[in-house]
């Protein structure tokens, strides 16, 4: 898959989260539209509030109790204030009063990767082998889940994980990289490195071969992570990613 149609996939998927133009996504401006999330949208908690930087411009998609304080009190803003320290504590405090029960998630760096940025790995050590693995083989990485909790979901009937590269040195357990099929050609990765097994490259090496593996099959996969996690940003940099959006919503605290 080249750049330019995991681009468009993610513009187009995220014009369904919002509710909006695709077209939108490629503006220099601030556009604040109703929030009316349409069919083939990733997952998301409700059509509350979501502001997605992408590019030079942002677009801000609220629901109805949210549109006028956000056309008043965002759409005057830049890009880069919405996403500075006052926009977000902003943001945040709004959700707060207006919504008990919810809050800001984020914002979150969204990464994309295609053929032409992708750098394949191999293995250094001859004794460590990655393994692509599918649903029915996830049990055993389940039964882990508290040491894997970016590169799987939660199980049950609307777990999302579709594909897992597992790097294993004989039958014991390195690094894992999960994807989640978030939309039907957006699929999102994560990655967990077992604390005995880092600073060796295989959060590197995981996801770089499941990467390829869903490009090869035309998904476009994207890596998200705070902006804070430099050595997660340097994981995806290191395999190809190129940084596409900024992304925060609105969502349920979780209890």
């Amino acid at each position: 898959m080249k750049r330019e149609e995991v681009d468009q996939i993610a513009r187009d998927t995220l014009a369904a989260d919002c509710g909006c133009n695709a077209n939108l996504f490629r503006s220099a401006q601030v556009a604040v539209v109703a929030s009316r999330p349409s069919g083939g949208r990733r997952y998301q908690p409700g059509g509350t509030l979501m502001i997605v930087g992408y590019g030079a411009g942002a677009v801000i998609a609220a629901s109805e109790k949210h549109f006028q304080w956000a056309q008043q009190e965002l759409a005057t803003l830049g890009p880069n204030q919405l996403f500075s320290a006052p926009g977000i504590s902003s943001v945040a405090n709004r959700l707060s009063a207006k919504d008990p029960g919810w809050e800001l998630g984020g914002p979150c760096l969204r990464f994309l990767c295609s053929h032409e940025t992708l750098t394949p790995l191999v293995p250094q050590d001859e004794e460590i082998e990655v393994r692509l693995l599918a649903p029915p083989e996830f049990s055993n990485l389940y039964r882990r889940r508290s040491e894997l909790t970016n590169a799987l979901g939660e199980p049950g009937p609307e777990n999302a994980d579709r594909i897992v590269a597992a790097a294993y040195q004989g039958e014991s357990l390195m690094a894992v990289a999960g994807a989640s099929e978030d939309a039907a050609r957006l699929w999102q990765i994560g990655v967990d490195t077992l604390p005995s097994a880092r600073e060796l490259g295989l959060a590197t090496l995981v996801v770089s071969r499941l990467t390829a593996h869903l490009l090869e099959n035309q998904i476009a996969p994207y890596y998200s992570t705070r902006f804070a996690n430099v050595i997660s940003q340097r994981v995806a940099r290191s395999v190809g990613y190129w940084p596409a959006w900024v992304e925060m919503e609105a969502r349920p605290i979780r209890s």
